[in-house]
């Protein structure tokens, strides 16, 4: 990711927003995750597949903290704290509660009291 940036004649709000909430390389990994199938729903089917399961099973359309584990570098389990940045600046949502690897995680809804 550095290296397109370091192409690009400003920086892209991506690399800003890292930089400025100060997240680790797996808190990054994760934020695009979560946003990869909201920008493009072909993702949802690598999912399910990396997930072994079928595409149409629910909820394996999103990834699960089990799969971040597993297929990004870096992995650590605080990066989803409550008072970490991908939850306090409420950039990701835990879709089911209690102490799971296989919960999913989501990007949270953005709403104008949000943005402004």
């Amino acid at each position: 990711m550095q290296k397109i940036a370091d192409r690009m004649t400003s920086s892209p709000a991506l690399i800003f927003l890292i930089q400025a909430l100060g997240l680790s390389r797996f808190e990054s990994q994760i934020l695009l995750l979560c946003a990869a199938v909201e920008f493009d729903p072909s993702f949802s089917d690598l999912y399910a597949r990396l997930q072994g399961k079928e595409a149409t099973e629910s909820g394996s359309e999103m990834p699960t903290f089990a799969l971040a584990l597993t297929v990004l570098e870096d992995p650590a389990w605080n990066a989803l704290a409550p008072d970490g940045p991908l939850r306090y600046w409420r950039l990701i949502e835990i879709d089911q509660p209690g102490f799971s690897r296989s919960f999913r995680v989501r990007c949270a809804p953005m709403s104008a009291s949000s943005v402004s």
